[in-house]
């Protein structure tokens, strides 16, 4: 239960910093003169796209990379929302966000691929709902958290990546504490 309930926390954190990107997106594009609002929903729509295709690429990678995808995504994702604030060109904004929504959209699917993993067939719509739980409250609460996150929106962007990058160092570290365990297991 305890795996579940941290699953839950970081699909929780992941939509807030997913959620504050879009809602502050607007703003931030108007305050430093780089389009119109217009041009950052065309953004957004750009990044559901890419999620799309990110899903697509959800099972190849995930036979690759396996458990490692989680930190990969993480920080491939928070890396590309914090940059978006730094780059002044709106065709770099879209392929910046584009990754970034490549990028959430393999944390998303393997959060609840591990639920559906560790979870016994009856368990695991019980479990995938605590998830979903996560997720709802996450994204309900983005607009307070996005405040939190800072003032002004390249602030509050930047800080909703900065939020991806340090969850995917507490994974890997997860990751990494894991391995030994199962190491020590193995050799006692």
């Amino acid at each position: 239960m305890g795996l579940i309930i941290s699953l839950a926390v970081l699909t929780f954190f992941t939509l807030i910093a997913t959620m504050v990107f879009a809602v502050k997106l607007p703003t931030y594009f108007v305050q430093n003169h780089i389009g119109s609002a217009t041009d950052a929903s065309n953004v957004w729509s750009a990044v559901n796209i890419a999620t799309v295709i990110g899903g697509f690429m959800f099972g190849p990678c995930y036979k690759k990379l396996g458990k490692y995808i989680l930190p990969i995504a993480l920080v491939l994702g928070g890396f590309a929302t914090s940059l978006t604030v730094v780059v002044k060109s709106l065709g770099l904004v879209y392929v910046i966000a584009c990754i970034s929504g490549i990028a959430g959209s393999l944390t998303i699917p393997y959060i609840f691929n591990r639920i559906s993993e560790i979870s016994s067939a009856q368990k695991a719509p019980f479990f995938t709902s605590i998830a979903l739980v996560g997720s709802n409250l996450g994204a309900f609460l983005s607009p307070v958290a996005g405040k939190f996150l800072g003032d002004q929106a390249q602030t509050a962007i930047f800080n909703a990546g900065v939020i991806n990058i340090i969850l995917a160092v507490i994974s890997l570290g997860v990751i990494f504490c894991l391995n030994k365990k199962s190491i020590r297991k193995v050799h006692a």
